[in-house]
C-alpha cells in the first residue's frame, strides 16, 4: 500500500508543478528527485541516477531523433512538400474536418518520438479560420496520429509483443488491426461533435490523377524513410539523416541556407522536454518502482483479468512509451496464462496504449498542447474518455 501511497504523491507533485507554469522539463526533473529520496536512494544515488538519464545513449537518440524530424519538417515546408500533401487532400477529400483527420496518420506512418510536433503545423493549416478550441485541434493531431500504433508493424511496441508471446507478427498484426478501426471511429465524433462542416474555399481545377501524384510527391520524403527501415534494415534516426542529407543535396543548400535551417529547426525547449523524459524514466527504474509494481499486484491477489489491465496501464502511465509497458509486463502476463491467449494480450496491449496516451509525460500529448496552447488537463481528460472506450471494447472481445 505505501508503494501506491508514494507514487499518488509523485503524480501529484507532478500535476501542481504544471499547473503552476512550471516547465514541464524542468518538472519532470524535480520530481524524478523527490522520487529518489522518496524510495531511499540518497543524495549520491539520485544524483548519478540523473546524471545518467540525461547523458545516455536512449537520451541522445531520442533528442537526434525529434532534432531531426524538426529539420525535414523545415526542409519538407521551405520545398512545398507539406504545402502538395494539404493542397492534394483539401482537392482530393475537400472538407477540412477530413483533411485535419487524415493528416497525422499520413505523418503517423513514420514512427518516430515526437512526430505530433510534425504534422501540427499541417492540421492548424488545414482547420484555417474554422472556430475550433485549442483543446480540440490539440485532440485532432495527438489522436489520430497515434491511431496505427495497434497493429503497425513498423512500432516496436507492436513488433516486441509478438516476439516475447512468441506470435507470428502478421497474425498478431490481425488480431490488433480491429482496434485501429476503433480508434479511427471513435475519434471522428469527438474530434468533430457540433463543428461546421467547411470545404476547400480554394479549389484547384486540375485532375484527381494530378493532385494524387502530388500528394505522392508530398509524402515521398517519409516513405522513403520506411523504405528504408523496412527494405534496406536502417534505423529511423539514420534514415531521417540520409533524407536531410538527400533533401539538401538535391535543392543545392549552401553554408547560408543549412545556418538558417540550423536557426529555424533547433529548439532548446524541445531538448530540455526529453531531458526531463528521460531523467524520469530512468529514476523509475533506479528507484525499483518498475520492479515493485508487479510484485505488489501479484501479492495483493488482484484478479487476473484486472491485472491484464492494472499492470499494463500503469507502467504505460508511468513511462509514456509503448515498448516499456510491452517489455516490463508482458512476460509477467504471458506467466500468469496455462497458454498464450491473444485476446488477452491484445487487451493488456490496449490498456498499456491507453496508459501511455492520457500520461503528461508522453511527449507527443506535450507537444500538441504547446503547440496549440490548449489546456493539458482539459486535453488529458478529452483522451482519457475514447482510451477508455477501447478498453472496453477490448475486454467485451476478451470476455465474449
Amino acid at each position: 500500500m505505501m508503494l501506491m501511497i508514494k507514487m499518488f504523491v509523485i503524480v501529484l507533485i507532478l500535476v501542481i508543478l504544471t499547473r503552476r507554469k512550471i516547465n514541464l522539463g524542468l518538472a519532470l526533473m524535480l520530481d524524478a528527485a523527490v522520487m529518489g529520496f522518496m524510495f531511499n536512494m540518497g543524495l549520491k544515488e539520485t544524483l548519478l541516477s540523473i546524471l545518467k538519464g540525461v547523458f545516455s545513449f536512449q537520451t541522445f537518440e531520442l533528442a537526434g531523433i525529434l532534432v531531426s524530424i524538426l529539420f525535414l519538417e523545415n526542409i519538407m515546408r521551405k520545398k512545398l512538400f507539406l504545402e502538395k500533401i494539404l493542397t492534394s487532400l483539401q482537392n482530393l477529400v475537400g472538407d477540412y474536418r477530413a483533411v485535419a483527420a487524415m493528416i497525422p496518420p499520413f505523418i503517423g506512418l513514420l514512427p518516430s518520438a515526437g512526430g505530433a510536433l510534425f504534422s501540427a503545423p499541417l492540421v492548424q493549416e488545414a482547420i484555417g479560420d474554422n472556430e475550433l478550441s485549442p483543446e480540440r485541434k490539440a485532440f485532432i493531431n495527438y489522436w489520430f496520429r497515434h491511431v496505427w500504433e495497434y497493429m503497425f508493424p513498423l512500432y516496436p511496441g507492436v513488433i516486441l509483443a509478438s516476439r516475447i508471446i512468441d506470435i507470428d507478427l502478421v497474425l498478431y498484426v490481425k488480431a490488433m488491426i480491429p482496434f485501429t478501426l476503433a480508434a479511427i471511429l471513435i475519434g471522428i465524433p469527438i474530434s468533430f461533435y457540433r463543428t461546421p462542416k467547411g470545404m476547400n474555399r480554394n479549389p484547384n481545377t486540375e485532375s484527381k490523377v494530378y493532385h494524387l501524384k502530388n500528394l505522392l510527391f508530398g509524402i515521398s520524403p517519409i516513405l522513403f524513410i520506411i523504405f528504408m527501415f523496412f527494405v534496406l534494415k536502417i534505423h529511423p534516426f539514420i534514415g531521417i539523416g540520409i533524407t536531410i542529407l538527400a533533401l539538401t543535396l538535391l535543392y543545392r543548400y549552401t553554408l547560408e541556407d543549412y545556418k538558417e535551417l540550423f536557426i529555424k529547426a533547433f529548439s532548446f525547449k524541445t531538448l530540455f522536454l526529453v531531458l526531463g523524459v528521460m531523467v524520469f524514466k530512468n529514476m523509475l527504474v533506479d528507484s525499483g518502482v518498475i520492479e515493485q509494481l508487479p510484485a505488489f499486484l501479484t501479492q495483493a491477489d488482484v484478479p487476473v483479468l484486472l491485472m491484464f489491465f492494472l499492470l499494463p496501464f500503469t507502467v504505460g502511465v508511468l513511462t509514456g512509451i509503448s515498448t516499456a509497458y510491452v517489455a516490463v509486463t508482458f512476460p509477467i502476463l504471458a506467466g500468469l496464462l496455462p497458454e498464450i491467449n491473444l485476446s488477452y494480450m491484445a487487451f493488456a496491449y490496449v490498456s498499456g496504449f491507453a496508459g501511455v496516451m492520457v500520461t503528461p509525460i508522453h511527449l507527443c500529448m506535450v507537444f500538441s498542447a504547446n503547440y496549440y496552447k490548449a489546456k493539458l488537463g482539459s486535453l488529458m481528460v478529452r483522451v482519457m474518455i475514447p482510451q477508455f472506450v477501447l478498453i472496453a471494447f477490448a475486454f467485451i472481445l476478451t470476455v465474449r
